[in-house]
């Protein structure tokens, strides 16, 4: 009997099996059609987007040994989009920036920190060159940034990435910030505030270079505020003249 009851159910599984095949038969035909299709689209795709990495990096590594490197970073970064512009673009800035083209420099590290499809680690580090470079090239141009509103708006920019916890590049805009307060807004009190978070270390893994950095200018801008408050005293006790 167990085996009649067994024979009965497989023909009822084949039953159903060759009505919902004739049913479904071009559903199920397109479905696998599909499957395979999509299969083949996305291993195709990838093959390509795995040639195109190849060949920008290939591109770029050529950029970076040209005669003229910014011209030719800049000429690749044209032709890129995200992050991959965006190297190119700091590449070309540092390049500009060692032969004290600061303007020039701080132009690309701001059109990568202004980028909306860029990631935010690099938008942040790129604010912070070009608070640098701002200093820098104001130094060399007083015409640059005369009524200081750039550097303003540099120093609201290095507060923004203080006050995000764990940011990476904290320590880099504490001291960008400190070169702000005090050469472009002549701020050494400010500044000495900013430079006392790098000189202790704090919570964050600061480089020992870094440190002894902000120690260095510290001691400069602590001569300045010494060597300017008798000054400030004589002058206050100074008798008027009749």
């Amino acid at each position: 009997m167990p085996d009649i009851f067994e024979e009965v159910d497989e023909a009822l599984r084949r039953e159903r099996v060759a009505a919902l095949w004739g049913r479904h038969k071009v559903l199920i035909v397109a479905a696998l059609v599909g499957v395979v299709v999509a299969t083949g689209v996305y291993s195709g795709w990838r093959s390509w987007a795995q040639t195109r990495a190849e060949q920008a990096t290939s591109a770029l590594l050529a950029a970076q040994k040209a005669t003229d490197k910014a011209a030719e970073l800049e000429a690749f970064a044209s032709a890129h989009q995200g992050d991959m512009r965006a190297l190119a673009l700091f590449e070309a800035a540092d390049a500009l920036a060692a032969r004290e083209d600061f303007t020039k420099a701080r132009d690309l590290y701001r059109e990568i920190a202004d980028a909306p499809h860029v990631s935010k680690i690099h938008r942040d580090r790129a604010r912070i060159l070009s608070a640098r470079a701002l200093a820098e090239s104001a130094d060399k141009d007083p015409s640059v940034d005369p009524d200081q509103a750039e550097a303003k708006r540099a120093l609201v920019e290095m507060d923004s990435i203080l006050a995000e916890k764990d940011n990476v590049w904290a320590p880099q805009a504490r001291l960008a910030a400190a070169i702000l307060a005090a050469y472009r807004l002549n701020d050494p009190a400010r500044a000495r505030v900013y430079l006392a978070g790098l000189a202790t270390g704090g919570s964050q893994d600061i480089p020992v270079s870094l440190q002894r950095l902000a120690k260095n200018i510290d001691h400069v801008l602590a001569l300045r505020l010494n060597a300017a408050a008798p000054a400030a005293g004589s002058n206050s006790k100074q008798e008027p003249k009749p």
